[in-house]
């Protein structure tokens, strides 16, 4: 028996105004990669917004915990020599 494709997403138009530099970028991409802008552009939402959604979900789980002075923090970092 044939396997069943995993459905398509469903795409809608929509119109965005960029920097001319991205686009000529992602022009320049497209033609080298062979992959969409409308792609490149799904893709760079996505992680934006996975990254996005993986902060909130940092800051929840640290809610409520006592705020650490920032002078505090870069002297550790110093004194770890990541500084």
């Amino acid at each position: 028996m044939p396997k069943d494709k995993p459905a398509a997403p469903q795409r809608q138009a929509t119109t965005i105004h960029m920097d001319k530099d991205l686009l000529r970028a992602l022009r320049l991409k497209a033609a080298t990669t062979g992959v969409t802008i409308s792609s490149q552009a799904n893709a760079a939402l996505r992680r934006a917004l996975t990254e996005e959604d993986r902060w909130l979900r940092i800051f929840e789980e640290r809610r409520g915990r006592p705020a650490r002075p920032y002078e505090e923090f870069l002297a550790e970092l110093k004194r770890d020599g990541k500084i």
